[in-house]
Order: structure tokens, then C-alpha cells, then sequence
């Protein structure tokens, strides 16, 4: 029994990793915003904001990265849910490393330019595909309120979650 157990909980750990490969390099785009849109409905603050709402998604690493990711994803999805689309509220500036985990703990910002035009005064629902330690969520929540959004909410495809002995749950398969 304890060897069924853990094919399957190899197997569910596969299938969340290749979610956030699919939604990273832009495949199925419609299922995501489907499962976006889905959860978005379920928090109070964006059903009472959404005529002041906007969709911002978290900046990839790279230009090319950030459009493949986010640009369909962030029409389709702010159509759906009858907000603004603010994919170009933040911009990448240059092409940077990406940062992974708690690694690379530099300014997560500094490649990035903000538009404030798109979102000054709006309730800003910032997307991102998985939520680790939450300093880029943080760093850029702080930037967009400092430059005039009303608040922000993140949203997030998958957590990063670690086992007691500190190994990261996704290492385990």
C-alpha cells in the first residue's frame, strides 16, 4: 500500500510540474484562464472591484518569455472576466537570470519598467504561474502601490511547498 501511495503522489506531482511547463511556454492557453478565471470568481475583493480592476501578470525573465507567457493569456483572461488588460503595465526592460527559489536575492525589480498610466487608482490582480517565497510578489506589490494602485491581489497557478527535512516537494519525483 505505501508503494501505491507514493506513484501516486509521484504521479500528481508530475502532473502539476508539466501544468506549469504547459502554462509557462503558453500551450493551452484557454484551460488557464478557464482555471484562472474560476478562482478569481471566488474572491470577494475582485468581484466588488472589477469595474476598477486591472490584470497585471508577474514580468518573465526574458521579453520573449513574458509575451509567449502572458500576452493571449492576459487578453483572454481579462476579457473573460470583464477587467482591464494590463499586460503592458510593467514592462521587461532588459532580459535578466531568472530567479529561482530563494536563490538570487538581488533587486527582482530592477529590470523592469512600470507603467502607472495603466494601473494608478485600479485594484491591480497580479498573475503569476508559481508562488515560491513570495519576495517577487511582494517587491512588486510594493513597487505598484509606491507608483498609485489602489491594493493588489496575487493569484498563482502553484506553490512551491517544502518537506519537513527542507527538500522542495517538487524534487521528490
Amino acid at each position: 500500500m505505501p508503494l501505491l501511495r507514493s506513484s501516486r503522489r509521484r504521479a500528481a506531482s508530475w502532473a502539476r510540474s508539466n501544468a506549469v511547463w504547459r502554462f509557462k511556454s503558453g500551450e493551452q492557453t484557454d484551460l488557464f484562464v478557464k482555471l484562472f478565471s474560476i478562482a478569481a470568481s471566488r474572491i470577494r475583493a475582485i468581484q466588488e472591484n472589477r469595474h476598477r480592476a486591472v490584470l497585471v501578470p508577474v514580468p518573465a525573465s526574458t521579453r520573449e518569455k513574458h509575451r509567449t507567457r502572458y500576452e493571449a493569456f492576459c487578453r483572454k483572461l481579462s476579457a473573460d472576466m470583464g477587467v482591464a488588460d494590463g499586460y503592458g503595465a510593467i514592462t521587461v526592460a532588459y532580459d535578466r537570470a531568472q530567479y529561482k527559489g530563494t536563490h538570487g536575492n538581488g533587486d527582482r525589480t530592477a529590470n523592469l519598467e512600470f507603467h502607472p498610466e495603466r494601473f494608478r487608482g485600479k485594484c491591480v490582480l497580479l498573475v503569476d504561474d508559481v508562488l515560491t517565497t513570495g519576495a517577487t510578489f511582494i517587491a512588486l506589490r510594493r513597487k505598484l502601490i509606491a507608483h498609485g494602485a489602489k491594493f493588489v491581489i496575487g493569484m498563482f497557478l502553484a506553490k512551491t511547498i517544502a518537506f519537513e527535512d527542507g527538500r522542495k516537494a517538487k524534487e521528490e519525483g
